[in-house]
């Protein structure tokens, strides 16, 4: 498990005077303007493609503080389940980027809010560097968590994170890192947990002179049947997969790594 004092540590460094957004909506998409704040309301405010003024104000008490919304709340208490209607509007953060947003997840009774993603292609989708995710419960849809990151502005590049999240059930795989031309996806997953599904991670790399990079720490596989794909398609400079103090169990192979013909 993530220490909480890790995670507010990270909050407290990063953020500053900022607005939290507190979920309190069943369906994940839900419509602007109702009574219930929902996920993807949530993460186009933090984007800022979506404005305070927008919202309701029954919503509109669903956020506090001041500033733009960093921060996303989803209380299993309140709502243990978000049903996924459609993929999630990708999450970036505001643009250019103010520092670290967070999508937590706070458990009750032991019990993580669920993300069931019945039949989506994807739950969630993480498009920069600057972001945390962490307690939930992913249950199936096809892939849980897409990444796909452009490359960044300043040459100091710094590394999106999962934590503390369990996934079970995805149809395709848990967790997806992918680019194209110069994107350079970074992404960390720690403490977490994969079960019952075909593939654990899949790395797509069809850049030219980006980057895949994926890093992995306490992580337990039991129920996978391939622990990670990683397909090199393009010129990147670097694809990478690092597994440390993590579990494989009840699986058939960790790991395969394949190459196009015209891969260099």
């Amino acid at each position: 498990m993530i220490s909480c004092t890790l995670v507010v540590a990270l909050l407290a460094v990063s953020q500053g005077p900022s607005g939290i957004a507190s979920v309190n909506d069943p369906q994940s998409h839900g419509s602007v303007g109702d009574n219930l704040l929902s996920l993807d309301e949530a993460i186009q405010l933090a984007n800022g493609s979506l404005t305070f003024a927008s919202l309701s104000a029954a919503e509109q008490a669903q956020v506090s503080g001041s500033g733009v919304v960093t921060a996303i709340h989803v209380d299993a208490a309140t709502i243990p389940t978000i049903t996924i209607q459609a993929p999630l509007t990708i999450l970036t953060g505001p643009v250019p980027a103010t520092g670290m947003v967070s999508v937590m997840g706070v458990s009750a009774g032991g019990n993580l809010p669920v993300l069931s993603g019945g039949t989506q292609t994807t739950i969630l989708s993480l498009g920069s560097r600057e972001l945390m995710v962490s307690g939930f419960r992913f249950e199936n849809g096809d892939v849980a968590v897409d990444a796909k990151m452009t490359a960044p502005a300043s040459p100091v590049m710094g590394m999106a994170m999962v934590a503390n999240c369990e996934f079970e059930a995805q149809t395709g795989a848990a967790v997806q890192l992918r680019g194209t031309g110069t994107d350079k996806t970074r992404l960390m997953v720690r403490d977490c947990s994969m079960k019952n599904m075909p593939l654990g991670y899949r790395l797509d790399d069809q850049t030219s002179n980006g980057l895949i990079m994926s890093e992995n720490e306490r992580v337990t596989m039991d129920g996978v049947t391939l622990g990670c794909d990683a397909f090199e398609g393009g010129f990147g400079q670097v694809t990478m997969w690092a597994f440390w103090r993590s579990s494989f169990v009840n699986g058939e192979t960790l790991a395969k790594t394949r190459r196009s013909p015209t891969s260099t």
